[in-house]
């Protein structure tokens, strides 16, 4: 023998000593009203991507360079200037890069990679990097670089840039043209995005 039970509430008042939460049904509509909490953080989805189309070589062995940026996939909020990527906003972002890594000499090399923040090496930011020795004479070894980052722009307009540098000039950083056989678009030397995540 089984039986329903069914218990209509048209109103539920629940309270804690300064506060009071109800809720209360009308029809179909439910409607809930009470204090509310603190405001969480905003933001305005604030993002960029930014790429460099050409190779990027290295002046001299063992030397930091600038690692450049000169095209934009799409940004708001975010800016590219002299490759450096700019926060107008203060905030918490997270940016990733992807670099071509090449290495044309006949033995192992190493590349090293990291951040500075407003001029500045960001502490504990470098990534090292092993290429192993060329395939051939004139074919290059290569590989990704792919590093993520998460860090806070305490300031407006604080700036990032990405450095690298490698033991010996026959590393470098490499891109692609369109290709039509097998079919793709061109490959860029390096890719980097940046999304606000607080």
């Amino acid at each position: 023998m089984s039986a329903d039970l069914t218990v209509r509430l048209d109103t539920v008042q629940l309270k804690s000593d300064d506060r009071t939460l109800v809720v209360q049904q009308s029809g179909q509509d439910v409607r809930i009203a009470g204090v509310s909490g603190p405001a969480g953080p905003t933001w305005a989805g604030k993002f960029g991507g930014f790429f460099h189309s050409s190779d990027q070589t290295l002046a001299a062995a063992n030397t930091p360079q600038l690692m450049q940026l000169e095209s934009s996939y799409g940004a708001s909020g975010v800016e590219l200037s002299n490759s450096q990527i700019v926060f107008p906003t203060p905030g918490t972002y997270v940016l990733t890069f992807v670099a071509q890594l090449s290495n044309l000499a006949n033995q192992v090399e190493d590349a090293v990679f990291w951040l500075r923040l407003n001029g500045s090496d960001y502490a504990n930011s470098a990534t090292r990097c092993t290429c192993v020795a060329r395939k051939s004479a004139g074919s290059a070894s290569s590989q990704l670089v792919t590093i993520t980052f998460v860090g806070t722009a305490t300031a407006p307009n604080d700036a990032v840039a990405i450095w690298w540098l490698g033991t010996s000039t026959d590393v470098s950083l490499q891109s692609d043209p369109v290709s039509t056989s097998p079919a793709h678009p061109a490959v860029p030397s390096v890719i980097v995005s940046v999304s606000q995540v607080a």
